[in-house]
């Protein structure tokens, strides 16, 4: 599915890619990163809105998607997580993958932490 969890959340829409909310200046100044780009539609609204619902929510204001990968023999697996927030009206994307995770579910609680400190 082209661009996870960011178009579910926007009603089918892939938003401008940014990779930071601020930079800091030499001089110790903070500005808004520049963005490049116009967001596009990838999928149609009511498909968006259809994969979203089926998505579980891991608190009141989170939901997502947890899942694992086979990494290897005697190896433990990959974990995934997609998750937005707030779950009633998204605002806020999460992509988190972790290699070799001990326990798959430290995927969703770094995705959560990530989205309960953007709040």
């Amino acid at each position: 599915m082209r661009g996870g969890a960011a178009p579910r959340a926007g009603g089918g829409w892939l938003p401008v890619p940014r990779q930071g909310l601020g930079v800091q200046e030499p001089d110790g100044t903070w500005r808004a990163p520049e963005v490049s780009g116009r967001p596009r539609e990838v999928l149609p609204a009511e498909g968006a809105r259809a994969l979203l619902s089926a998505w579980e929510p891991f608190s009141a204001d989170v939901v997502g998607h947890l899942g694992t990968a086979v990494a290897g023999e005697n190896r433990p697996p990959h974990a995934w997580f997609l998750g937005v927030a707030p779950a009633g009206a998204p605002r806020y994307a999460v992509a988190v993958l972790l290699e070799h995770a001990p326990d798959p579910q430290e995927a969703a609680r770094v995705g959560m932490l990530l989205l309960h400190a953007v709040r």
